[in-house]
């Protein structure tokens, strides 16, 4: 489960109280109030998601160098078909 301060909630909930505050200062009127909610509610989800795209891209980036640092330091030598297994067994008939 996420900390509560990383949800979309948390954050919606502070510019909702924030702008409560505001209209109690007398610093916005209430007829803004209503506009300036959703516009801050808006660009608070959309943070989310320009932070959440950034993380996706941030572990993508990561897991391909890590993909191409194994590739070019393997640990095994590749196993040849011929030395494999059971292909060194003889068979013989009587």
């Amino acid at each position: 489960m996420k900390a509560g301060w990383k949800t979309t909630e948390f954050w919606l909930t502070v510019v909702s109280s924030a702008m409560m505050v505001l209209v109690a200062l007398g610093i916005v009127n209430m007829g803004d109030a209503a506009h300036l909610e959703d516009a801050a509610a808006k660009a608070a989800a959309a943070a989310f998601v320009f932070i959440a795209n950034i993380a996706v891209i941030v572990k993508y980036i990561q897991g391909r160098l890590n993909l191409k640092e194994a590739e070019s330091f393997p640990t095994e030598p590749p196993l040849d078909d011929t030395h494999a297994g059971s292909a060194n067994l003889k068979i013989t008939r009587h």
